[in-house]
């Protein structure tokens, strides 16, 4: 869809924005398939950035833990515990890092992973 789309990407100076995961950063043992495929999708965002820029961004969001109402309470509170907010993340904080992310105009191939990746955890 990008390449499909660069060329109007390019002339507007436009932004790509990927959702990945903490899967795609760090390996889990009964997930292998899921990380794999997040982990392609960061290389590809970091691919893209390099060969997009400078008219395109190209970044992704690794939201971490997200609350949704299913989830069991006692395993989101252990990942809470172990980020810097010490609260996990909802699907407003993910929305507001997509549409703050892409007026950052000096950042291109970033990863944001909710706090995990700033070696507090």
């Amino acid at each position: 869809m990008a390449r499909e789309a660069l060329k109007h990407l390019r002339a507007a100076n436009g932004r790509i924005v990927n959702i990945g995961s903490l899967g795609g950063m760090h390996a889990w043992a009964d997930h292998a398939h899921y990380c794999g495929s997040k982990a392609a999708l960061h290389m590809l965002t970091q691919a893209m950035a390099k060969a997009f820029a400078p008219e395109v961004s190209v970044n992704c969001v690794a939201p971490g833990w997200i609350e949704f109402p299913e989830d069991e309470k006692c395993a989101g509170a252990r990942f809470a515990a172990r980020t810097p907010m010490r609260r996990n993340g909802t699907a407003d904080d993910v929305a507001q890092r997509c549409c703050c992310l892409p007026l950052a105009a000096f950042c291109d191939g970033a990863d944001s992973g909710g706090g995990w990746r700033s070696g507090l955890v």
